[in-house]
C-alpha cells in the first residue's frame, strides 16, 4: 500500500473517530452554568519610567517565569498609566517587584490596595514597596505604607535596623526554601524595617529578631490577603558571574502568597507524558562557504553542512528552518545554490518550512515609526557589505566597532539588507511565501522566527498573526555554571493585551555560548546542562536546540551539534515541530479552566495546550471514570502530568486519591508519538498517532495478557504482564498519522 494511500486512510479512520468521540463527550460535560471560572491573572506592576524596556525589567526577567510554572498568566501594567481596576472579574491579585523607590502617588496606591484586598483579591509586594524619595518623610506617606502593609496583615513600624551584628533569624518556614539560590553568608544580615504581625492568619516564613529590644520583624510574610519579600532579602548576588539570586524558593512562596495551592496548571514542557524536545535554525549565513569540507573534499555553504551533517542522519528529530527570505529570493540576495538548498532541505519529513523575516531586522525599534530617512546612515556600511562576497562579514565586528542603536544590543547596521524600503507586509507574508514556495505541496510555512534583538512592536507581532504565522523567538534562557540560578530562566513569552503573545525559544542559542561568535566556538556543548537543570527538582522548559546556520562553518561548532543531539538520545522525549510548541504556549495564555467540584477542572479555549500539571500529587492519580477527553497520566519529580485529548475541544480533568490496582479502561503512559482522538469500543481502544522514526508508546490497560495492535499495512502482537504495562513499538509507516487499534488477543 502506497504511503499516500496509508495516509488518506488514517485519516478518515481518525477523523470518523473524532466526530463520534466529541459528541459522546459533549453530552456527558457538565453544563457551563455549573462550573466556577478558576482566575488566571496576575497584574503585574512595573513603573516604565525606571525600566523602560519591559523585557528586561525585574518583573519580567525574574517574576514572570515562577508565576507561569505556577499556571498564572502575568498581565503586565505600567503604573504611569494609572492604575487598573482592581475588582475585575479573572484577577488572583498583583504583584509588584519595583528595583527602587517610583510610586508618585503613594495614598492612591495605598487605596488601591485596599480595594483589591476587599474584592477578595491577593497583594504581593517583592522587595521595595515603591514609595517616592521626594515623599519618603512626610506623615503622609508613612500613613499610606501602614496602610498597605495592613491590607496584607502586617504592621509596619518604621523603625530600621541599619547595623544587624548580632541579629539573628528565630523563625523561618521549612517550605520557604530559605538560602535557596543565596543565603545569608556573612557577619550580618542584609539592613530591615520592623514589620511585626498585624493579623491572626500572618506567617512569618522568616523572622528576625534584634540583639538589642528582642524585637522582632518579619521580612518574609504570608497571609490570606498576599505575601511580602522585604527588599534586602529578595535576592542576593553571586560572587563569581554577578547574577541575582533567589534568598528563598519563589515557586513555594508565590504559591502560598496568591493561595493557589493544589490547583491544575496548564503545562507547555510535557506531551504525552514525555518532555517536548523542538528544534529551530535561523537562516544567519546561510550561503557563506563553511570551513568544514564536504564529502570529497568540495566546499560547501554551512546551509550545506547543516543538511548533510546534521539533519538527514537524524531522520526522527524533527527541525524547523527558517531562512532569510531575502537570501532565498533570486531578485535581491538569493543564488540558486541557496535556493536548491532549501529545496532539499524543505524536503524532508522531519523538517517544518518557517521563516526569519525578509531583511532580518536586528534593531526592531527602529522601525517602529519608520521613515525611508532614517536609514541614510547606514547606506555606506550595506554597499561594503553587499561586495563582500562571504556575507555578512562586517556584521561580526568587534563591539567597539558597532553602532549603539536603541536597543539593548549595539549592531552596525538596524537591519542586515538595507537596500530597500522597509516593508513590513514583506517582512512577514512576503518571506514566508517564499519559503513555501520552494517547499513540496501541502507543506506550509506556519512559523515566524524573530531575528536581531528579538523584541518586535505591536504592529509587526499583528502582521505575524494576520499572515497566519505562529512567532518564537527571544528569551535566552541559560541555567549553567555562567548563570547558576534561576532567574536566567525566563518566561514563557510576553503577554500583552490586545495583540498576540509573543513566544520565546526555550533555550538559548550558540551566539550566547560563543561571545558573539567570536570565540569559543566549541562552546554550545553546555547546553545539556541547562536541559539537566530545568529538569529537576521542577521540569521548567522544554529540551530546544536553537542554533544558526553559522554554527556549520567550523568543526568545533558542528561539533558542539552533534554532542547535544547526542545527550538528547541519552533520555526519553517527545520531538513536536517549533510551530506545534509556539502554539502550545499561546494556548497557555488564552486557556480557561472551570471548577466543578474539589477535584475535577474542565478546560477551554486551551488550543494548542495538550498537558495540566498538578504540584506534588504523586498521591493523587487521575479519575479516569469521571475524566473525558483525556489520555492519560505520567509523575515526574512528584508532580502529577495529565495528558490531554487535542480531538476534545472541553476536555475534564478528574482526580482521586491514588491506589495500586489496574486501570479502569487503557491510560497512557508516554509516548514518543503524539496521541490523540482515542476511543474505547469494548474492551478495546483506538486512536491516532503521529511523529517521526520509531513509535514508542506505553499504555496502563484492564487486561494481562496477549494484545494484538492492527494499523493499516501492519499488525503486531503485544504480551502484557503483572505490571498491566502494553509496551508498543510502532514501526516508521508514514512517518506516523496512522489510527491504532489495540484489542485482547
Amino acid at each position: 500500500m502506497s504511503t499516500a494511500l496509508l495516509r488518506r486512510r488514517a485519516l478518515l479512520l481518525g477523523s470518523a473517530a473524532v466526530g463520534a468521540t466529541r459528541a459522546a463527550r459533549a453530552s456527558a460535560a457538565p453544563p457551563l452554568a455549573a462550573a466556577r471560572g478558576m482566575p488566571r491573572h496576575v497584574l503585574a506592576l512595573y513603573d516604565s519610567r525606571v525600566e523602560p524596556n519591559l523585557r528586561i525589567s525585574f518583573m519580567h526577567r525574574s517574576v514572570a517565569m515562577p508565576l507561569e510554572w505556577l499556571g498564572l498568566v502575568p498581565r503586565y501594567h505600567d503604573i504611569r498609566t494609572g492604575l487598573p481596576d482592581p475588582t475585575e472579574p479573572g484577577l488572583v491579585g498583583a504583584v509588584t517587584c519595583f528595583p527602587e523607590p517610583c510610586l508618585p502617588d503613594i495614598d492612591a496606591f495605598a487605596s488601591w490596595v485596599e480595594r483589591l484586598v476587599a474584592a477578595g483579591k491577593r497583594m504581593v509586594i517583592l522587595g521595595d514597596i515603591g514609595i517616592e524619595r521626594s515623599t519618603d518623610a512626610t506623615p503622609l506617606t508613612e500613613a499610606a505604607r501602614r496602610r498597605i502593609f495592613a491590607a496584607i496583615g502586617l504592621r509596619a513600624q518604621g523603625a530600621w535596623q541599619l547595623v544587624t551584628l548580632g541579629d539573628r533569624i528565630i523563625q523561618q518556614e521549612p517550605v520557604a526554601g530559605i538560602g535557596f539560590e543565596h543565603g545569608f553568608e556573612g557577619a550580618s544580615l542584609p539592613p530591615f524595617e520592623i514589620w511585626e504581625s498585624g493579623a491572626p492568619d500572618l506567617r512569618g516564613w522568616l523572622v528576625l529578631e534584634r540583639a538589642a529590644g528582642a524585637r522582632r520583624s518579619h521580612v518574609l510574610a504570608i497571609s490570606g490577603r498576599g505575601g511580602f519579600a522585604a527588599p534586602g532579602y529578595l535576592f542576593g548576588t553571586h560572587a563569581a558571574t554577578g547574577k541575582r539570586r533567589w534568598r528563598f524558593d519563589p515557586f513555594a512562596f508565590l504559591e502560598a502568597a496568591f493561595g493557589i495551592a493544589n490547583l491544575p496548571r496548564p503545562d507547555t514542557t510535557t506531551l504525552c507524558g514525555r518532555r517536548v524536545y523542538y528544534s529551530h535554525i535561523d537562516g544567519d549565513a546561510w550561503q557563506s562557504v563553511s570551513q568544514v569540507r564536504a564529502p570529497g573534499g568540495a566546499r560547501a555553504t554551512n546551509a550545506e553542512i547543516i543538511l548533510r551533517r546534521v539533519i538527514e542522519p537524524n531522520p526522527d528529530l524533527p527541525v524547523t528552518v527558517a531562512p532569510i527570505g531575502a537570501e532565498i529570493d533570486l531578485a535581491h540576495r538569493g543564488d540558486a545554490r541557496a535556493i536548491e538548498t532549501a529545496r532539499v532541505l524543505f524536503a524532508l519529513p522531519q523538517v517544518e518550512v518557517a521563516s526569519h523575516t525578509y531583511t532580518h531586522p536586528f534593531d526592531w525599534s527602529f522601525y517602529e515609526n519608520y521613515q525611508v530617512e532614517s536609514e541614510r546612515p547606514f547606506q555606506e556600511a550595506w554597499r561594503r557589505m553587499k561586495l563582500d562576497p562571504s556575507g555578512w562579514g562586517a556584521l561580526n565586528a568587534s563591539p567597539a566597532a558597532r553602532v549603539q542603536m536603541n536597543s539593548s544590543v549595539a549592531y552596525v547596521v538596524p537591519r542586515a539588507y538595507g537596500d530597500r524600503a522597509f516593508d513590513l507586509t514583506q517582512e512577514m507574508g512576503g518571506a514566508a511565501g517564499l519559503a513555501q514556495g520552494l517547499a513540496p505541496a501541502g507543506k506550509r510555512c506556519a512559523l515566524l522566527q524573530w531575528s536581531g534583538d528579538c523584541s518586535p512592536f505591536p504592529a509587526a507581532l499583528r502582521a505575524a498573526a494576520a499572515a497566519g504565522l505562529a512567532n518564537i523567538n527571544g528569551g535566552d534562557t541559560r541555567c549553567d555554571n555562567d548563570n547558576p540560578t534561576v532567574t536566567a530562566v525566563a518566561p514563557m513569552g510576553l503577554p500583552q493585551p490586545g495583540m498576540p503573545a509573543q513566544i520565546y525559544a526555550s533555550n538559548s542559542n550558540e551566539n550566547t555560548y560563543t561571545e558573539l561568535w567570536s570565540n569559543r566556538f566549541f562552546g554550545f556543548r553546555d547546553l545539556p546542562v541547562t536541559w539537566t537543570r530545568t529538569e529537576a527538582p521542577r521540569r521548567l522548559k522544554p529540551m530546544n536546540l536553537y542554533y544558526h546556520m553559522y554554527s556549520g562553518e567550523r568543526l568545533a561548532s558542528l561539533g558542539a551539534l552533534l554532542a547535544n543531539i547526542a545527550a538528547l538520545r541519552q533520555q526519553p522525549f517527545i520531538g513536536v515541530a517549533t510551530s506545534r510548541f509556539s502554539a502550545s504556549a499561546a494556548g497557555f495564555y488564552a486557556a480557561r479552566i472551570d471548577q466543578l467540584g474539589d477535584a475535577s477542572w474542565r478546560v477551554r479555549d486551551r488550543g494548542g495546550l495538550s498537558t495540566l500539571r498538578f504540584s506534588r500529587a504523586a498521591a493523587r492519580m487521575l479519575d479516569a471514570a469521571a475524566s473525558t477527553g483525556v489520555l492519560g497520566e505520567q509523575v515526574v519529580n512528584g508532580d502529577l502530568y495529565v495528558a490531554l485529548d487535542p480531538a476534545d475541544p472541553v476536555p475534564v480533568v478528574a482526580l482521586m486519591p491514588r491506589r495500586e490496582a489496574p486501570p479502569p479502561r487503557p491510560l497512557l503512559v508516554e509516548a514518543g508519538w503524539e496521541v490523540s482522538a482515542w476511543e474505547a469500543q469494548g474492551a478495546a481502544f483506538r486512536f491516532t498517532a503521529q511523529g517521526l522514526g520509531e513509535g514508542q508508546l506505553a499504555w496502563r490497560v484492564p487486561r494481562r495478557g496477549g494484545w494484538r495492535l492492527t494499523a493499516p499495512g501492519w499488525q503486531g502482537r503485544v504480551e502484557v504482564g503483572p505490571d498491566h504495562l502494553l509496551a508498543m513499538r510502532l514501526p516508521a509507516l508514514a512517518g506516523g498519522g496512522l489510527r491504532i487499534a489495540a484489542e485482547p488477543a
